[in-house]
């Protein structure tokens, strides 16, 4: 589902990328599986490193300052 909002390219989109991300994680921190997870992100950054809204939204994912999204 993330990757189909982030293939919009849209910051709507990638916002809304970010709240389905933002539950996958807690599946992954459910699941003890936080390793998996940090490797799904740096996929995202290398695979999407030239989107910098997208890139604001994961920086909000690992708890960094981000104007987009929340964590």
């Amino acid at each position: 589902m993330a990757q189909a909002l982030i293939a919009q390219t849209k910051p709507a989109a990638y916002q809304m990328a970010g709240m389905s991300l933002t539950k996958m994680r807690a599946v992954y921190q459910r699941t003890g599986r936080l390793p998996e997870w940090e490797r799904l992100l740096v996929a995202l950054r290398t695979e999407h490193a030239r989107k910098p809204r997208m890139i604001e939204v994961l920086d909000g994912l690992e708890g960094k300052r981000s104007r987009i999204l929340k964590p």
